[in-house]
């Protein structure tokens, strides 16, 4: 099932690099590969590369208030823990970086505009993923 679709750079001489989420994997191997269709219409697949979301290894965040109208609090439950993470916009473009924290953080998105953002929170053998909508 396709979870994203970012435009190219049409016609480069350059390497260009994209990223994309999965904002809903599920738990144990997850199946993914890249179709690259060129500016004619010519598709073309990586191959299949396996990823596997261990359920032990879910670590759970309070992520408040949500809906938010700028301020967001992000804080660990149960114990605090190392990770760092981002926020990112419905095209998956990173607007927020959250730097190398430990516990909890206070965040600022006044600098966005309103609409559903998606908080991308990861450490030693977690990742967290949390939709936010901003008024």
């Amino acid at each position: 099932m396709p979870f994203g679709n970012i435009p190219g750079a049409n016609t480069s001489n350059q390497n260009t690099y994209y990223t994309a989420f999965d904002l809903q994997p599920s738990y144990g191997v997850n199946y993914y590969r890249i179709r690259q269709t060129d500016t004619d219409g010519h598709n073309t697949l990586s191959e299949t590369k396996q990823v596997l979301l261990s359920e032990n290894k879910v670590i759970h965040f309070m992520i408040s208030p949500n809906p938010t109208s700028g301020n967001l609090s992000i804080t660990p439950i149960r114990e605090p823990v190392s990770y760092q993470g981002k926020i990112v916009n419905i095209l998956g473009e990173v607007v927020t970086e959250i730097p190398d924290t430990y516990g909890s953080v206070s965040l600022s998105l006044n600098h966005l505009i309103p609409g559903v953002y998606y908080v991308m929170i990861s450490g030693n053998g977690f990742t967290r993923r949390q939709t936010i909508w901003l008024k």
